[in-house]
């Protein structure tokens, strides 16, 4: 019995396996860091679409809040004319 823990606790190092077992780590370590350039870069993609949304909604924001005080500047300039119109016809 005690000579097979013996065996057990030595290990045989084949060449062979450690360079695969090497090739394998590599591989492993290069897709895991694709993985998390793959993760940094949606993130990126995400926080920069978030940008361009809020400013998209703000840029319309902006504009619909010109455009009614436009509305509402031409309105009374038109409320204008038309008393200055019947002031004309009046007078």
């Amino acid at each position: 019995m005690a000579g097979s823990t013996e065996l057990e606790s030595q290990t045989i190092v084949d060449p062979e396996v450690d360079r695969e077992r090497k090739r394998c780590e590599l591989r492993w370590q290069r897709q895991w860091k694709f993985v998390v350039a793959a993760d940094m870069l949606l993130k990126a993609v995400h926080i920069l679409y978030n940008k361009i949304y809020g400013l998209l909604y703000w840029m319309y924001g902006r504009l619909l809040q010109i455009s009614q005080s436009g509305a509402s500047n031409a309105i009374s300039s038109r409320e204008g004319d038309i008393e200055m119109q019947l002031a004309l016809i009046a007078g």
